[in-house]
């Protein structure tokens, strides 16, 4: 971990202090709310129940609604986003939607940011169906086009390189 980001926020561990999320520059009022330390155990617990428990969703509604969750519990003090978005493709998997680990989310994440954000903190802030329901619209956007974008690349990729025997 020598030489990178949040190298001394205690990597593996949950948070033991109150941290927050928001735009950059906002204050603790202006922030997505993120439970204490304390709730934050009893969250993450839910969570992991509602993933194990006979699903009732869509996948990608279901990857939606673990993501979204997961950030606002937001249990670690750095890497919160990377593995956010790495449940989203083990979900993928596991649930059978994909074979193998083939997308790269980042990349559509950093280019949708803002929207993603907007969009995240709109469901935090105001907890109304409609917003809500943008969050789950955006998501569910994301994720074909993400899919098709990679299976081309693939392609492109198995196009160049030379012909096996």
């Amino acid at each position: 971990m020598k030489g990178t980001r949040g190298r001394h926020a205690t990597p593996g561990e949950t948070r033991k202090s109150q941290n927050w999320i928001g735009f950059p520059g906002c204050t603790l009022r202006e922030a997505m709310y993120v439970p204490p330390p304390k709730e934050m155990e009893k969250c993450l617990t839910d969570l992991e129940k509602y993933v194990h428990s006979a699903p009732k969703k869509p996948v990608l509604i279901q990857c939606a609604y673990i993501h979204y969750q997961f950030e606002a519990i937001h249990p670690f003090l750095d890497g919160n986003g990377r593995l956010g978005r790495l449940l989203i493709i083990f979900l993928t998997i596991e649930r059978g939607l994909l074979p193998q680990p083939i997308l790269y989310l980042s990349s559509y994440f950093h280019r949708y940011r803002g929207e993603y954000y907007t969009r995240l903190f709109e469901v935090s802030w105001y907890c109304f169906a409609d917003d809500a329901h943008l969050w789950l619209f955006f998501q569910v956007q994301l994720y074909p086009k993400k899919i098709k974008f990679q299976r081309a690349r693939n392609q492109r990729a198995r196009a160049r390189s030379p012909a096996r025997t």
